[in-house]
């Protein structure tokens, strides 16, 4: 017995000894590896630091917290041995002064080159004399991502500067989960918490894939969903930064949903994917091309669209000044209308010494941009895009995305006619707005100080 039992015991070691010298050395080779990564990447993220004004803050329930600053922490990354660094524009959004600390500790002011807050990405430049030999990050190819490939963060976790954690990329080409304006976001479960915003997402090469921007949590930190913007995407965004400073985005000027089933009956077509139009802007590229309510719309430039997104992304994509040619089905027929594309206009706001002030809010008109922005479906009214703290507004319970449609019983078409009718009713006590939030209209009374 004892014999069989020895025999057995040498034929085990014989047979598993190399298989475990194999997988500890594979560990090894492994730890190295990772240890490599971690040596390559860490210099080119910084740590982001600021103080911000809370004065912009507000509560889940729209109540403004109380005034006075704070600290705020992010990271970023080095992308340009000229100085310039790439963050999330939420990160810096209400700084007034904005500093970076290296790897080595070293510490610099930076100056905001511009942002793009539809893609939540933005540029920052060291001030004054640049160091020598600046650690750059390389940048991979993100359309090559796959699930299952290595992701590793690296950032300023809780204020625990150059974090690194490791995951693996979850998914690619995330969209429609209500981050940003363009969505089309990578997923892993590298750990990702708080202070990480604006801070690299690189592969098994040390190369940038993605900029870490938000984490889905119901604990306040990780919880293994963690969102990027693809490498990619960021490159784009920040050579045009870098170069002029801002992003600018064609403008056709529709409203528009994606195409249901009953309008597709009622319109006699038999392709059930497609983007209706539903109303064109005033004096915009689609109205002077002839583009109107009820047609469909099915390809950009040849390219299907089958999505209010996918329309959006093709036509934000072009510059002012192209002509686009749309595809579309109008009265039992296909056509072909060719727009030439326009800026992006700015909203009209409401400004200091307009005598708005009193209120505490600026609005806009109901356009392309809007609309998507704050998913509204109706065509008419003036969108309220921000609201002071403290102010009749937000004590009355406005917030950012109502679309306030009648000022005092009377109707308002844009944000024009609105300044209009609150002029007319200057020095009240109190103004009634009805407004529509979601799907429920509801009446608020703002009170006003005499």
């Amino acid at each position: 017995m004892k014999k069989s039992f020895m025999v057995l015991a040498i034929v085990f070691f014989a047979i598993f000894m190399p298989i475990f010298d194999v997988f500890s050395s594979s560990l090894e080779a492994l730890d190295k590896d990772l240890e490599a990564i971690a040596t390559k990447v860490l210099p080119s993220v910084v740590s982001t630091m600021g103080e911000a004004d809370d004065a912009g803050s507000r509560g889940i329930f729209g109540r403004s917290r109380p005034g006075g600053s704070r600290k705020s922490m992010g990271s970023g990354v080095i992308i340009d041995k000229r100085g310039y660094i790439v963050t999330n524009y939420h990160v810096i959004r209400e700084l007034k002064e904005i500093n970076i600390v290296l790897f080595d500790k070293k510490e610099y002011r930076c100056d905001i080159v511009g942002s793009d807050p539809a893609t939540d990405i933005a540029v920052l430049k060291i001030k004054g004399k640049v160091p020598a030999s600046l650690p750059v990050i390389d940048m991979a190819d993100s359309d090559k991502l796959a699930p299952g490939q290595i992701a590793i963060a690296v950032g300023n976790s809780f204020g625990l500067s150059h974090t690194v954690t490791m995951g693996i990329v979850s998914a690619v080409n995330r969209d429609n989960i209500g981050l940003l304006d363009f969505e089309n976001l990578i997923q892993t479960d590298a750990a990702i918490n708080p202070g990480n915003s604006g801070g690299a997402l690189v592969n098994a090469k040390g190369q940038l894939i993605g900029i870490n921007t938000a984490i889905y949590t119901r604990s306040g930190g990780s919880d293994g969903l963690g969102f990027a913007i693809p490498s990619n995407q960021v490159r784009s965004i920040t050579d045009e930064l870098i170069k002029t400073g801002k992003i600018v985005r064609g403008f056709l000027g529709v409203h528009v949903e994606e195409l249901g089933e009953d309008d597709a009956k009622r319109l006699k077509t038999d392709k059930a994917k497609g983007v209706r139009v539903t109303g064109v802007v005033d004096s915009s590229p689609a109205e002077k091309a002839g583009l109107r309510a009820d047609d469909i719309i099915y390809k950009v430039n040849g390219k299907s669209v089958a999505t209010v997104k996918e329309l959006r992304v093709a036509v934000s994509g072009l510059k002012p000044g192209t002509v686009v040619k749309f595809d579309i089905f109008r009265e039992g027929k296909m056509e072909s209308v060719k727009v030439t594309l326009a800026e992006v206009p700015v909203p009209k706001q409401v400004k200091k010494g307009d005598g708005f002030t009193n209120f505490g809010m600026s609005v806009t008109f109901v356009d392309e941009d809007s609309s998507y922005r704050y998913k509204i479906t109706e065509k008419y009214g003036a969108v309220v895009t921000k609201v002071s703290p403290d102010s009749p507004a937000s004590f009355a319970g406005i917030n950012p995305g109502d679309l306030i449609q009648e000022v005092e019983g009377t109707v308002v078409t844009d944000s024009i006619q609105f300044e209009e009718a609150v002029r007319e009713r200057e020095g009240r006590s109190t103004v009634s707005f009805l407004v529509l939030r979601g799907n429920i209209r509801r009446k608020i009374v703002v009170m006003l100080d005499k």
